[in-house]
Formats: structure tokens, sequence, C-alpha cells
């Protein structure tokens, strides 16, 4: 009963944390993501269809639709979308709890969910009209639900993860990738089961489930485009940005024009603007490669690099912002960062020996995200959805040492 009312406190909390910021110090002007899906957003309400500035899929449409569905109730404000996605912020917080417990135990999972409610970035994020928010909890929750399979393997179980997934996927694409260290980690699951059939025909409900969620969006590409484009064209641009003479390993806005976008093309037909789409992503994933080719080294460099950036801690916000408001946040959130990473990778080698199998879904997590960004190019936000993640190793490492002391 104790624990239960820590919960209720720590998602109390939670919401608390997040409708302050979205009231006191998220930013009313929109910029560049969150502008781009609120365009979209409202494009699709106006009845103008699924485009931006004359791309007809730069992004994955999960995200567009979600603030389109939002925008059709409460009309096109961002105020009622912010206050809708602390609510998921606070679920998001519960589904960590609840993987925390069936990964380890319900302190593990209180202490995992404490971490949660309390992460700057967490907490600033519902208040951007950012995918983040609606891709975590997506994500998190397939996840829960494939722990829970594992126990006790049901279509139901099965079936409703591949959907989580699919949507997961159709929000931020990194979730296709993240199939691959789930069949991995699923491998082990049906090698040391004595019902090995039993779980691979359950189990291929997943994948079959998730190619369903993602068809109509790949064929109505195929239908705009006559390519094949499994969710967005905005892959090839990436790989380029990560992979160039001038790549730095982290986002920049002056290698836009290196590839011609239909937006910075005047006077062409709606045909050749889908057809100059589709030649900018190719475009960029063929330079990228003979970036590669040619300068092997300076490409193993470059992924070493990005390497660093992607985990390292943020000082480098420190500096003094325009907003004096967010200095004590920048402040919070380098000590957040600093002190789950010293928790967590104690947990993390802990895990290995303590579960075994059941932890390397986690493990094979951190290393395909972290290896994709290391191909393309990074920035601290695209490491959020390993966070939580890092969150569960951290709470572990908690609870085995305070176990310790008590004995």
């Amino acid at each position: 009963m104790e624990n239960k009312k820590i919960l209720l406190l720590i998602l109390i909390l939670c919401l608390l944390l997040r409708i302050v910021w979205i009231f006191v110090f998220s930013p009313i002007e929109l910029t560049d993501d969150p502008k781009a899906y609120d365009s979209i957003a409202k494009g699709l309400v106006q009845g103008e269809g699924y485009h931006e500035e004359g791309k007809r899929a730069f992004r994955p449409p999960g995200y567009p639709y979600f603030l389109a569905a939002l925008y059709s109730i409460f009309g096109a404000h961002p105020l009622p979308v912010k206050l809708v996605q602390a609510v998921l912020g606070v679920f998001t917080c519960l589904i960590i709890f609840l993987l925390g417990k069936r990964f380890a135990n319900e302190r593990t999972g209180l202490w995992a969910a404490g971490f949660f409610a309390v992460y700057p970035q967490f907490i600033r994020y519902p208040g951007g009209l950012y995918a983040e928010t609606l891709f975590i909890v997506l994500l998190f929750l397939a996840i829960l639900i494939l722990f829970v399979f594992t126990e006790k393997p049901t279509y139901s179980r099965s079936i409703l993860a591949g959907i989580l997934m699919g949507f997961a996927a159709l929000t931020r694409e990194v979730a296709f990738l993240m199939l691959f260290p789930i069949a991995f980690w699923m491998f082990f699951f049906i090698k040391n089961s004595v019902i090995r059939k039993t779980y691979l025909i359950k189990l291929s409900t997943f994948f079959i489930f998730f190619i369903l969620t993602i068809c109509p969006w790949t064929l109505r590409n195929y239908f705009v485009f006559h390519e094949f484009v499994l969710f967005s064209t905005s892959g090839g641009f990436n790989f380029y940005i990560g992979n160039n003479p001038e790549a730095t390993g982290e986002y920049d806005s002056d290698l836009d024009t290196k590839i011609k976008w239909p937006m910075s093309i005047k006077d062409k037909s709606q045909e050749e603007l889908l057809a100059l789409e589709i030649e900018a992503s190719k475009s960029g994933y063929k330079q990228g490669m003979n970036f590669i080719i040619n300068n092997p080294t300076k490409f193993l460099k470059l992924s070493l690099k990005k390497l660093f950036l992607f985990w390292r801690p943020p000082y480098y916000n420190l500096k003094f912002p325009k907003n004096i408001k967010e200095t004590p946040f920048r402040i919070a959130w380098l000590i957040n960062y600093s002190i789950l990473m010293l928790l967590a990778i104690p947990g993390i080698v802990m895990s290995i020996k303590m579960f075994g199998s059941k932890s390397y879904l986690f493990h094979f997590l951190l290393l395909s995200v972290t290896g994709l960004h290391m191909l393309v190019y990074t920035a601290t936000r695209y490491r959020l959805p390993l966070i939580p993640i890092l969150m569960i190793f951290a709470a572990l490492t908690i609870d085995t040492a305070w176990t310790h002391i008590r004995q």
C-alpha cells in the first residue's frame, strides 16, 4: 500500500512539473520542427492533404495526424496539444514504473518512474510540438507488452505490440530499426523455451501486424511517387548531412543547399516536384556513400565523434541563454544527466549477470540506436528514447545498493 502512495505522488509530481513548464516556460512562437508539424497538421484539417512546402513525404505522418486530430477537436492552437502531451507524459511515467517492476521489482520501478518525473528534458518536451512525446509513449507501451508476452505468450499481446510499434515507426522511423533488436532478443526466449513452435507462431503476428499498420502509408507513398518510400523521403537528406566533406556530426542548416528540395524550386508542376523529392533523397544517399567509400579514415573519425556527441553531458548548454528562465533548467539537466549516467553504467553491467537474456533487449536497443546516429547526424534530442532505459538501469543500481546496505 505504501508503494502505491509513493507511485501516486510521483505521478502527481510528474503532471504538475509539466503543467508549470507549459504555462510559465514553454515558448509561444513555433520554430523549426514544431512549426513544420503545425503547418502540416493545419493543412490536413483544411483538406489540403499531407504536404510540407511542396514536399509530400519528407516527415513520417504519425505526429502530424495526431496534431490534426487534436486541432479538429480543440481548434488549431498549441495549448490543448501541450496539455494532452503533459497527460501522455504521466502515462509514460506509469509505463516506466510497470516496465521497471516487470524487469526487476517494484522498488526499481518506483525509482525509474521518479527519475522520469523530474528529468528536465521530459518535462520540457510536452511543452513543444515535437514528435518525441508521442513516440516514447507508443514505443515503451509496446516494449512493456512484449515483456508481458515473454511471460505468457498470447496472440492478443503480440498483435497489440505489433500495432503499437507500427504507429511508433510512423511517428519516428527509428522504431523500424528497433525491430531487429526485438527479433534478436526474442530469439533467446525461443531458443530456451520448451514451447518454441508456439512462441514462434505467436511472435510472427507481431511482425505481421507491424507491417499491416504501416502498409497504408507506404501504399499512399507509392501511389503519390510511383516509387517505394517506406516512411519518408528525408533518409537521403539525413544521411548526406552526416556524411560529407563539411560534416560536423551535428545538423548544419548550411548544408541544406547542397540538395535541391522542391520548396526551393519555383514554377514547377506537381509531377516535377514529386520527381525532385525522390531524386533529392536518392542523391543524398549517393553522395553520402561516395564520401564514405572515398574517405574511410575520415568517416571512422567522424563516426567516433558522433558517438561522443550522442552521449556527451549537456555542458555545452550552460552558455548564457537569451531567455534567462532557461538557466536553471540547463543546470538541472546537466546534473540530472550526469547522475543518471553514473548510476546507469553499473546497472547495465549488473543486469547481464542478474537477468541474463531478459536484459538483452535494453542492451540491443542502446547499441542499435547509437549505431544508427553514428551513420547519420546526432543531437541530444535523438537519445531521448534511450533515456528511460538508462533510468531503469540506474534504478537497478540504487535498489541493489540499498539491498546490500540493509543486509
